[in-house]
């Protein structure tokens, strides 16, 4: 009987047939980029909090930048501890996005827009209740500015504690 040559279906013509290889395990498959650049900026990291010298550091980050597979960048790690240590090497699926965050200036306008329309709310509520009882107008307009007050006054604060960290 012919032999078949793989994944063709066609008989090898006395071609000696090459048997397939067994699937290599994950932790061979072959590193990108950002693995590479991952793994760098963990050894900074540990450089960082005094576990590598700077020769040490100098020796791992080039045989990061010339690693070719996961095996190689696990290597870089095994002395280094808890912290870290070979899935720091593997980058976030190709998927993720990551939302950029938002400056306070761009919802600015939407803020300005929200603090109009309420006060023109407020404003048409209070001439409505001073028209049917002046007791009431006065009591909102003394509660809606003390709640105007303490809002802008945790505004504030939740601003200043965000800055902090």
């Amino acid at each position: 009987m012919d032999q078949l040559t793989p994944y063709t279906g066609r008989p090898s013509y006395g071609r000696p047939v090459t048997p397939l290889r067994a699937v290599e395990p994950e932790t061979a498959l072959r590193v990108g980029e950002l693995e590479r650049a991952t793994a760098c900026d963990a050894l900074a990291e540990h450089f960082a909090a005094g576990r590598l010298d700077p020769a040490e550091l100098d020796d791992r980050l080039a045989r990061a930048m010339a690693a070719r597979s996961r095996d190689d960048l696990r290597a870089l790690f095994a002395d280094l501890g808890p912290r870290r240590t070979p899935a720091a090497a593997e980058p976030e699926p190709v998927g993720t996005v990551r939302p950029e965050p938002r400056s306070g200036s761009d919802l600015a306008p939407v803020l300005a827009t929200v603090v109009v329309l309420s006060l023109l709310l407020a404003g048409g509520m209070l001439l409505v209740l001073g028209a049917y009882n002046p007791a009431l107008f006065v009591a909102a307009l003394v509660g809606g500015t003390a709640t105007a007050v303490a809002g802008g006054c945790v505004t504030t604060l939740a601003r200043a504690t965000l800055r902090r960290r």
